[in-house]
């Protein structure tokens, strides 16, 4: 692998798994995808107890 290669793949790797932080908004960003995709079967709290759970 060239040297250039190396440092590509070393920053696509560290990106992976640099710890990022929270921004304002990332809360109800999350909030509103875990109630459009997420909460008809895991339920608002998530216990996972709603009808569609199948459980």
């Amino acid at each position: 692998m060239k040297f250039g290669s190396k440092i590509a793949v070393t920053a696509v790797a560290l990106a992976l798994v640099a710890p990022t932080f929270a921004t304002a908004g990332d809360a109800a960003a999350g909030k509103e995808t875990y109630d459009k995709k997420c909460a008809s079967c895991h339920g608002a709290d998530g216990k996972g107890d709603e009808k569609m759970a199948g459980s």
